[in-house]
Order: C-alpha cells, then structure tokens, then sequence
C-alpha cells in the first residue's frame, strides 16, 4: 500500500534547544490538524537535542528526523523544504509552542482562498520560564499586511504557513540577509500573491537570550532597513483615501469580533506612519494627502495621525513598539 502524503509539511530547524525541544514538539503533535509530517533538523547541536528528537521519533511515525553538521538556519532551512512532501509548510521554531487549532485555521485558508500564499497570525510573546510578557494582534488583510512590511516585518516566522508551489516561483530561503532571511522571502512571496493573517492567536514566540533574534538585534536592524528601502523603492505606496479608510475600520469591526479594534487601531497608525515617511522621502504633497486622509477617517485615526506628529517633532519616532527591544521596531 502506497503511503500517503501528507498535506501539511512542517519544518523545525533544531540548534541546543534540548530545554523546550519537547514542548515545542508536543505543541506540533497535539494539534487537531493531524495531515502532516514533521521535519525536525538537529543542526549539530551540543547538548541532547538529537538524543532526544530520535526518542520523540520513535513514538510518532509523522517526526522525520535528520542530523547534520552545523550549516546555520538557512541552510538547514532550505533542506528542510527540499525534503518536504506536503502541499503545504509551516514553520516551526524548537523553542516556541503552536496553538492547538494553529494548523486547522491555516489550512483552511489555504484550502478555500486561493489566491492566498501565506497565513500569518496573531502571538503571544512568552520568556524563558514560559511567563507570558504580552500579545501581538497583525492587520488580517492583504493591503494592509503588505503596507505593514513598509515599516517592519509583522509577521513571526514560526507562526508561518505557506503554499510550496509558490516557492517555485520565487526560490528558497537566501543566505545573503544575515538574521532578516524570513523578511526577504516575505518580500519576494509578496509579489507572487496574498497574504493574509488569522483573528485568533496562534503561536507563542519566546524571547530567549540565546536565540538567534537576540544575538543579532543590532545586525538584524540595519538589514531590515535595506529591505524596507527596497521595498519603498521598487512599490512606493499609494494614498489610501479618508473613505477607503473608513471603510477598512468598519469592515475589521464587522469581521473580527474579537480584534475588530486593535487591527483598526494598526491599520490607522500604520497608514499615518507612512504618510511621515512619504514626506521624509521627499514626497511632500503625498504624505500631506495620506495623513489628512488618516485623521479625517474616523476619531481612532485623528488620534493616531497626532500621535506620530508628536513622535516625529520630539524626535521619537524609533523604537515605539513595546518589542522595540527584541528587533520588531519600525525601520
């Protein structure tokens, strides 16, 4: 009997990670999506993290599991997906822990949008004793996702699902980004079709000191503010009108219940954080149109368009974000 491929492949690089290894996997094993395998890479780790991937292993024919010499997470990225027999990936850290219903929600996006490439979703954002430190909320739509990306990257890269065949298109993960490789490959998936992200939180993303976003804050930065360049450079954004907005507020409301508010609020903060740098990047007339359009949209919007004002005048405008720390700041 041929054996059956299976939907979902999830890829989970594995570096001294022997601490939450088994967490982390437990977190994949227990969700109630059960069509996937899992393609767990011990990148030469010191400690016991191998020892301990064969032992899961042996209880749960899905983990598939590879040990190599040390070759860093794009390497061991990219092996992973060739490896990879699934329609789909997901992205999974050693450290981090998945929702139960994380795979099933982006599944079924996948499944029923097409037009969809990638499936984000909100996080929580935990330490290293699992203490839960706050929560992260992404704008869920296409525009304002993309719009997002302009100004950082939004999206945790172990809460990731995204379509195999797009990569195709658009090649692997790419060495040449240091610590910003997730971001780079959002960039080029981005022009190959949408994105879009779940109401629901889906992952929780821990801060450890010995991680790879950690060790490399100050590095990571300075790549993602060439990328958001780029990215300014090759699509300069276009003004979304005062009705448009209006529109987008009242659409979050009716469509996520429980978050309608918060992805207004990014929605509305983002769009005058881009009028700002409109006008920085020499296009006056555009950045005056965008914020007047922010703040005559709705009262959340005149709040948000003073709020930057005031930020930009005192000359605060960097490191705003509560996890300004961890390298998520605006760029």
């Amino acid at each position: 009997m041929a054996k059956k491929t299976p939907l979902v492949s999830v890829i989970m690089p594995v570096y001294n990670c022997e601490k939450y290894l088994k967490l982390a996997i437990d977190s994949i094993l227990e969700q109630t999506f059960t069509d996937f395998e899992l393609i767990a890479i011990d990148d030469g780790s010191k400690d016991s993290s191998g020892r301990l991937l064969d032992e899961l292993a042996k209880n749960d024919k899905r983990i598939r599991v590879v040990h190599q010499d040390n070759q860093g997470i794009v390497g061991t990225l990219n092996r992973g997906i060739e490896m990879a027999e699934g329609e789909y990936i997901a992205r999974m850290d050693s450290d981090d822990i998945s929702f139960p219903r994380r795979f099933e929600q982006q599944v079924k996006v996948l499944q029923e949008q097409k037009n969809v490439v990638l499936v984000a979703g909100g996080f929580e954002i935990i330490d290293e004793e699992n203490e839960f430190m706050y929560r992260e909320v992404l704008p869920a739509k296409n525009r304002d996702l993309k719009r997002s990306m302009l100004l950082r990257n939004p999206v945790a890269h172990g809460s990731v699902m995204f379509r195999k065949s797009a990569l195709d298109k658009v090649g692997a993960y790419s060495n040449s980004f240091g610590p910003t490789e997730d971001f780079e490959l959002w960039s080029r998936l981005s022009l190959v079709g949408d994105f879009a992200a779940l109401e629901a939180t889906i992952f929780r993303w821990r801060v450890n000191s010995q991680g790879i976003t950690s060790n490399n804050n100050k590095l990571q930065l300075e790549i993602m503010k060439r990328h958001t360049d780029a990215l300014w450079a090759s699509n300069f954004p276009a003004v979304v009108s005062a009705n448009q907005l209006r529109a987008d507020s009242r659409r979050y409301f009716v469509d996520y219940k429980k978050r309608g508010f918060d992805m207004k609020r990014i929605m509305l903060a983002d769009n005058a954080s881009i009028a700002i740098k409109m006008i920085a990047r020499g296009h006056l007339l555009m950045g005056l149109h965008q914020l007047f359009a922010v703040a005559t949209s709705n009262r959340t919007g005149l709040k948000a368009a003073i709020h930057r004002i005031s930020l930009t005048i005192h000359g605060k405008a960097q490191g705003l974000r509560r996890y300004a720390k961890f390298g998520r700041q605006e760029v």
